[in-house]
C-alpha cells in the first residue's frame, strides 16, 4: 500500500511539476528574424510566431523588458499540432498608435474547425499595455491567435499559458507515468483481492 501511495505521488508530481508558462522576450532572437518557433521545454511542443520581425525598441514601440520587440501589422501564433496541444491563455505587452486586437481560436475535434473566442482589444497610446485572453478562472484551449491593428505595432514579453494550469494535452511522459500508475494500482488491488480470497 505504501508503495502504491508513493507511486501515485510520483505520478502527480510528474504531471504537474513542469512550468506551465512560456514567456518569449525576444532578447535572444536576431534583429530582423521573422518566422520562428517558440519552444516549451517542459511540454515538448512548439508554437510558431509569424507575420512580423524582431526589432530594437524605439520611442514609438518601447520594450516592456530588455530592448527588443516584435513588430508587425498582423502577428500570428499557431500551435505545432492543433489536434494534440493547446494553451489555456495567450497574452503580450503591446504598443502602437491604433487599437490593437487579439483574436484567439479553439480547435473543435468534432468539427475539425477552429472556433473564434471573444475578440479582445486595447489602445496603448504608445505605452506598453497588456492584452490577453484566458485566465485562471476561465482557461481556454487556444490553438491559434492573431494580434492585429490598422497600423504597425509591437509586442513584447509574449506569454503562452497560465500559471497553475497546464496546457490542454499533457506531455507524452506524463501520459506514460499516469498509465504506469494506473497499472500499478490495478495490480495492487488485484493481488490484494487474491490474497483476501486465499486467506479466507
Amino acid at each position: 500500500m505504501k508503495m502504491m501511495l508513493a507511486l501515485l505521488a510520483l505520478v502527480s508530481v510528474q504531471a504537474h511539476a513542469a512550468d506551465e508558462v512560456t514567456i518569449e522576450t525576444f532578447e535572444s532572437r536576431a534583429i530582423g528574424l521573422g518566422t520562428f518557433n517558440i519552444h516549451n521545454s517542459a511540454f515538448m511542443f512548439d508554437t510558431q510566431l509569424s507575420g512580423g520581425e524582431v526589432a530594437a525598441e524605439t520611442l514609438a514601440f518601447p520594450a516592456h523588458s530588455g530592448d527588443k520587440i516584435y513588430t508587425g501589422i498582423s502577428i500570428k501564433l499557431k500551435t505545432e499540432d492543433k489536434t494534440q496541444f493547446s494553451w489555456p491563455g495567450v497574452g503580450a505587452w503591446v504598443s502602437g498608435a491604433d487599437t490593437i486586437w487579439l483574436q484567439a481560436y479553439e480547435y473543435d475535434e468534432n468539427t475539425g474547425l477552429e472556433n473564434p473566442l471573444a475578440l479582445m482589444s486595447v489602445t496603448s497610446g504608445g505605452v506598453p499595455d497588456y492584452l490577453s485572453i484566458g485566465s485562471f478562472d476561465e482557461p481556454h484551449f487556444i490553438t491559434s491567435a492573431t494580434f492585429y491593428s490598422a497600423s504597425a505595432f509591437a509586442i513584447d514579453d509574449l506569454t503562452l499559458g497560465i500559471e497553475g494550469i497546464g496546457p490542454g494535452i499533457p506531455e507524452p511522459a506524463s501520459w506514460a507515468m499516469m498509465l504506469v500508475g494506473f497499472a500499478a494500482i490495478g495490480g495492487a488491488m488485484r493481488s490484494r483481492r487474491e490474497a483476501a480470497i486465499t486467506f479466507a
